[in-house]
């Protein structure tokens, strides 16, 4: 395995994508704090780890993503969701919307890399 594989697999045992979207519609204060904790620690392990050139809008996209969690996981009560003017809310749908274009980039970048390398 590459070593980002070995960091995600540390700290995410299945797709983190599911995680995260599990997370959200069950509302767990435990599952969710975990998430966010292993986001926090994922991100800060893949910093450290060496990434090939072609490779590198990938990992930056990956990184984005993975700040985003704990955004994304601290959804606002529904009162303040339906308000269009509350600034919590419009920063909420703003990080949301950005992690689903990251998850829509990622796959982009991964669909480039093994179309490349037969993977």
């Amino acid at each position: 395995k590459i070593p980002q594989q070995k960091v995600m697999k540390k700290y995410f045992a299945t797709d983190l994508g599911v995680q995260v979207e599990t997370a959200i519609i069950n509302q767990d204060a435990f599952t969710i704090q975990e998430l966010k904790s292993n986001a926090t620690k994922a991100y800060l392990d893949l910093r450290k780890l060496p990434v090939p050139p072609d490779a590198v809008q990938f990992h930056k996209y990956f990184m984005a993503m993975l700040k985003l969690i704990p955004f994304i996981l601290n959804i606002p009560a529904p009162d303040v969701l339906e308000n269009e003017y509350d600034a919590v809310s419009n920063f909420w749908y703003d990080q949301a919307q950005a992690y689903l274009v990251l998850t829509q980039k990622i796959n982009q970048e991964m669909s480039r890399l093994q179309i490349k390398y037969g993977g």
